[in-house]
């Protein structure tokens, strides 16, 4: 089954002195670049999802994707302005020209558009499963909400999930 991997709000914004929970989302990235490493060795799409907002504009410094994320120019970037990277973005037509039918999910916030974004591939049939791990939110609560509710793979599982097996989700 052809995965691809969701990189979702990996943005400057996030990667400020104001953060309150910023060792979370520092410790997430070394998880997210490794899920990066490992989809790109095996030629699978990775897509960065930018949240646009009037305080995060198209374009805009707190809008890019944060500099110690592992991306590259064969990369692809959707914006979105809804929690769902899914809801009325070009993300589903551009999976399924691919003949994705799996996706990873990674990146920020765990319950909002992690959550949202995990809800929004299984309503659309794709099978979904969160990289523990290479999550955050502000609270680590926040966080182990979101695992509970999701399938979810840790960082060991990442190479087996690419060869088909069984990563003992949940």
């Amino acid at each position: 089954m052809k995965s691809a991997l969701l990189v979702l709000d990996v943005q400057n914004d996030i990667f400020v002195a104001e953060n309150p929970n910023l060792p979370a989302f520092d410790s997430a990235l070394p998880i997210i670049n490794t899920a990066i490493g490992i989809f790109r060795a095996e030629g699978l799409p990775i897509v960065l999802v930018h949240h646009t907002s009037s305080n995060k504009p198209e374009g805009s410094d707190p809008w890019m994707i944060y500099a110690g994320v592992d991306s590259t120019d064969s990369d692809s970037h959707i914006s979105k302005s809804f929690h769902d990277a899914f809801w009325q973005t070009e993300l589903d037509g551009y999976l399924r020209s691919l003949a994705v039918k799996a996706v990873l999910i990674c990146g920020f916030l765990s319950e909002y558009c992690v959550l949202s974004t995990y809800r929004g591939a299984l309503q659309r049939g794709y099978s979904a499963q969160v990289l523990e791990g290479a999550i955050a939110s502000l609270s680590d609560e926040m966080n182990e909400f979101t695992l509970r509710l999701c399938e979810h793979v840790g960082p060991d599982g990442v190479a087996q999930l690419m060869a088909g097996g069984d990563v003992g989700a949940r």
